[in-house]
């Protein structure tokens, strides 16, 4: 993890294509490291050419701010156009590549230059050692057996109470991502600006360090370096997340959606409850349309972070969990040392909350339940709906 925030601009090449014009960069130079949470940028472009109305920095993600557009003309009836703005650092990726463009009057943009560079990797504190894991995944699909699991590695570390819904670092690093863009105000403010908001940030930042350094002192583990926290799918969140820290770990944690509707179901029926969206619909079978659209978010969140993120099975976690877990945990930069010897049972018979959190009596018992256990309407419209996010995490679905 790379602590504080800076930002370099290495090269600016000029892309403008009406000649005879002239690039000036008042700033950044190229080559200056620039610290804070923010990007002053002023440019200034003298030729002959039609004004434009408007301008713009844009990454490969879309645009990330507007600049101000000042047309003079000098003794030599030349247009000077000078373009001033100011990004936020936390809109920006760590490999910089930024085009500024003009907006013409119909529409039409020219890109003036493109600017290439690099920032630091992540935006917290000096004090913060711990990392983000996020286990994404539906409910009712073992997590919280996992997080028992996981958590009893001497480097990382969870909420301390079962069902270890915490999500303090999501929150925080929701409200940091807000506060870390400098608020409006006079361009001779900008440092104090960025300085504010990068206060405000580390702020935010440093309630989730001193919550889960709190939780690692309870549990014994002085040398914690990781913290897990149960998460619906959204990429957005673990891109701000990503930003913040460098680096967030992803896990995600897939079940047969048949089963999750079963346990869901059998959940229910056991607490006389409505629980994980069933309230909000009339039937079984409306509940079927209703977890599908879970699935086909977690479809998308896998599709999207395939290529980074750490793929648990259910079923695979059940039937041999302590290779699974070992292999989970190196997956996820954690030491696999013979030190540390994942007991799954402490995750099962020695507690009474997760005999409560159970709804079946065998592991054996909630693979492939939905056989046995779904009516077979809801079957059938298991069957049609959730037939697509089956397919895509290789589930093999009935004909």
């Amino acid at each position: 993890m790379t602590h504080g925030a800076w930002l370099e601009i290495d090269t600016v090449t000029t892309t403008w294509s009406h000649a005879p014009a002239r690039l000036e960069v008042l700033k950044p130079w190229p080559g200056q490291r620039l610290s804070g949470f923010g990007l002053a940028l002023a440019l200034r472009l003298v030729g002959s050419f039609v004004a434009p109305t408007s301008a713009q920095v844009r990454t490969t993600s879309g645009v990330v701010a507007p600049l101000t557009v000042d047309v003079t003309h000098d003794l030599a009836g030349r247009c000077c156009l000078d373009l001033e703005g100011e990004i936020a650092l936390i809109d920006l990726p760590p490999t910089l590549l930024l085009w500024v463009e003009i907006v013409f009057s119909d529409g039409a943009t020219q890109p003036v230059c493109v600017l290439r560079g690099r920032r630091s990797p992540g935006l917290t504190p000096p004090h913060c050692r711990l990392m983000p894991v996020m286990m994404i995944t539906l409910g009712r699909s073992g997590s919280t057996w996992l997080m028992q699991a996981l958590t009893q590695h001497p480097s990382l570390v969870c909420g301390p109470y079962h069902p270890f819904e915490n999500r303090i670092g999501q929150r925080s690093a929701q409200q940091a991502g807000t506060l870390a863009r400098p608020e409006p105000g006079p361009p001779g403010r900008f440092a104090e600006r960025c300085e504010r908001a990068q206060q405000r940030a580390w702020a935010c930042l440093a309630t989730t360090e001193s919550f889960y350094r709190r939780c690692a002192e309870r549990a014994g583990k002085p040398y914690a370096r990781m913290f897990v926290e149960k998460m619906a799918p959204n990429p957005q969140l673990i891109d701000q997340l990503d930003t913040l820290y460098g680096d967030c770990r992803v896990l995600i944690l897939v079940r047969d959606f048949r089963d999750v509707l079963a346990s869901i179901l059998a959940f229910n029926a056991k607490r006389g409850s409505m629980d994980f969206g069933r309230s909000s619909v009339g039937s079984d079978e409306e509940y079927v349309g209703f977890l599908a659209g879970q699935a086909d978010e977690l479809v998308a969140t896998w599709q999207r972070l395939a290529n980074r993120a750490v793929l648990v099975r259910y079923e695979a976690l059940m039937t041999d969990p302590h290779a699974v877990l070992r292999r989970t945990a190196a997956q996820l930069g954690l030491s696999t040392a013979d030190a540390w010897q994942p007991d799954p049972g402490a995750t099962t018979d020695d507690l009474p909350l997760m005999r409560d959190h159970r709804t079946t009596n065998t592991v054996a018992d909630s693979i492939n339940r939905w056989r046995r256990d779904l009516d077979p309407m809801v079957q059938q419209a298991a069957a049609q709906l959730l037939r697509p996010a089956l397919a895509a995490f290789g589930y093999q679905a009935d004909p």
